[in-house]
């Protein structure tokens, strides 16, 4: 499989910069550049197999440039943050079309999902192709996780929804990448547990990262 290149996060600040400095032509160059950012990522979580989700990834994309843009350009620091957001925007709208499918089971139904190296989540049965169901229970977990520890909740986000490197989610977070992968590696350890719990229909109270 042919790896995905990292997001170019300083065109996009060189773009965003522009724009905010009055230049109508650089809100063309954002769009283009977030709109094909945006089609990796929706890749990357349709896990190349559309039809098992109520979203195709350009619907996706359309979706998500609205939720992001409604009211305007947002306020950003530069590419690594606005790619952040654009993970958000992303996030946001799969999970709305997922929780809105009429039967997701929970619990005990749940599938085996495991959480790799590089932040993507593979099923046990299908690889890379993950139902909208699994979505929700990665959705879930990070949240679990958000509640225990913030910034490892932060790097998963980034790793899963986003796509970013350690060096790009170093700069995004002001962090050396050291940090970063240490923190995905706590993460990821505490996420299996719990992943592996929701498949046997189980969690702890009171976890910890």
């Amino acid at each position: 499989m042919t790896e995905e290149p990292s997001p170019d996060l300083e065109g996009l600040t060189r773009s965003l910069r522009a724009w905010a400095a009055g230049d109508s032509r650089a809100e063309g160059e954002v769009f283009s550049r977030l709109q094909h950012e945006l089609r990796r990522m929706a890749r990357a979580q349709l896990g190349g197999d559309a039809d098992r989700h109520t979203l195709q990834p350009t619907a996706l994309v359309h979706e998500a440039w609205m939720k992001l843009f409604r009211t305007g350009r947002p306020s950003v620091d530069g590419g690594s943050h606005l790619v952040g957001l654009m993970a958000k925007a992303m996030r946001s709208v799969l999970v709305d079309h997922a929780r809105g499918k009429a039967a997701v089971k929970r619990g005990s139904s749940a599938r085996p999902l495991s959480l790799d190296a590089t932040g993507v989540v593979r099923s046990d049965d299908s690889g890379l192709a993950l139902e909208p169901a699994d979505l929700l229970v990665v959705d879930e977990t990070i949240e679990r996780l958000r509640a225990v520890d913030a910034e490892l909740a932060q790097v998963v986000e980034l790793r899963f929804w986003a796509g970013l490197t350690n060096d790009d989610i170093a700069t995004a977070l002001g962090v050396h990448a050291h940090t970063v992968e240490r923190r995905f590696q706590l993460a990821r350890a505490w996420m299996q547990r719990e992943l592996d719990r929701a498949a046997a229909g189980s969690r702890d109270d009171e976890p910890r990262a």
